[in-house]
């Protein structure tokens, strides 16, 4: 809920604002949308986050530290998702702002992604599961202009929730050591 709860409040402040707000607070996905947010939360949610906060993240961070860790991260990531820009016309879909707020809103979502890996000791299914509520989030609350990639909104919103785990939880971004899962152990039974 907390993704669709940060897309709603966005549109809060853009209607306080008088910026353009959605003609629907809520939309249920159409059947392309609902095939294209299952390949979303499969590849996406669950195959990205194996390799951005499973595999990177913990091994940057031994090096540089939780914050740095997932500022790298999160730019790298940026270039993931910018992929549709060196596409034919792509460019001029997306635009220099909607570039700009893809790094922005990526790189401070990375920042909030590593907080709940290490605040839940390396749980990566936690992880998953915030990935796939921003994938669902951005399928049933329309966006101006019908796109998370140019709104200024969303990408400060995901900075202040950003600036808010890290300026409340320091503890969490002074490690270097990536937060792991204990491995379970059973009790070892008499011969």
């Amino acid at each position: 809920l907390g993704p669709v709860g940060l897309f709603l409040f966005g549109d809060v402040i853009r209607s306080v604002l008088g910026l353009e707000i959605p003609a629907a607070w809520l939309a249920l996905p159409s059947a392309s949308a609902l095939v294209f947010l299952a390949g979303a939360l499969i590849a996406g949610s669950f195959g990205e986050e194996v390799g951005w906060r499973g595999l990177a993240q913990p091994r940057l961070q031994l090096r540089h530290g939780a914050l740095p860790a997932a500022i790298i991260v999160g730019l790298v990531w940026s270039v993931w998702h910018l992929w549709p820009v060196v596409a034919p016309g792509g460019f001029g879909v997306t635009g220099v702002d909607g570039v700009i707020f893809t790094f922005v809103r990526l790189t401070a979502t990375s920042v909030l992604y590593a907080w709940l890996l290490n605040r839940t000791h390396g749980s990566l299914l936690i992880v998953m599961l915030a990935h796939a509520g921003h994938n669902i989030a951005a399928q049933v609350v329309p966006l101006p202009g019908g796109t998370q990639h140019a709104d200024p909104v969303t990408a400060l919103l995901y900075v202040l929730a950003a600036v808010i785990v890290v300026a409340f939880d320091r503890p969490t971004w002074r490690s270097s050591t990536p937060a792991r899962t204990e491995p379970a152990t059973y009790p070892r039974q008499a011969p």
